[in-house]
């Protein structure tokens, strides 16, 4: 029983690994003590239901939307007349629908990500925040920052960037002063 090949069928899901990588080889599901499924956490099964859930829905999207494309291509095929060019030109039709359908997914992607960025950007000015009192004593007092000098009654502002590896503007004036 030979099967029958055409352009779509490298898009088919494939499974990598085994399902059940995480049953022991002396253990199946299919075993007749059902009480051996107790002995794993109840975390580590529900983890595996909601990966089985989700590959589940990952796959029936998939499957949809492979119907749709096939639905599509028998009607065009059905009322395209052979040896025309109207064939080659729906057929680039449907490659651009697909590098669109390509395009929204991955703009959807970077959103998510960039999304993802503010989040983790917030979440260190959030943990990297200082206060501008002491809690030790339970009475606020205002904290003097150690990178705060007086000069002349004027106070300069802490050093807000990072401080810079090699030589800076001020040892280069003052090496060329000395010299």
């Amino acid at each position: 029983m030979s099967p029958v090949m055409d352009e779509t069928a490298g898009d088919l899901p494939v499974r990598d690994g085994y399902l059940y990588f995480w049953l022991p080889l002396s253990l199946s599901l299919s075993s007749a003590d059902p009480q051996r499924l107790f002995r794993f956490p109840r975390e580590h099964l529900e983890d595996l239901c909601l990966r089985l859930q989700e590959e589940n829905s990952v796959l029936g999207q998939h499957t949809r939307t492979q119907e749709q494309r096939m639905s599509t291509r028998l009607i065009r095929l059905r009322q395209a007349r052979p040896g025309s060019s109207a064939v080659k030109e729906r057929d680039m039709e449907e490659t651009i629908q697909e590098l669109e359908a390509r395009v929204a997914m991955l703009e959807s992607q970077k959103a998510v990500l960039q999304n993802k960025l503010s989040l983790a950007k917030q979440h260190i000015m959030d943990i990297g925040g200082r206060t501008p009192y002491k809690f030790s004593k339970g009475v606020y007092v205002a904290h003097e920052c150690k990178s705060m000098e007086v000069e002349g009654g004027v106070r300069r502002a802490a050093q807000t960037a990072p401080p810079r590896y090699g030589p800076t503007l001020e040892d280069t004036r003052a090496e060329m002063e000395r010299l």
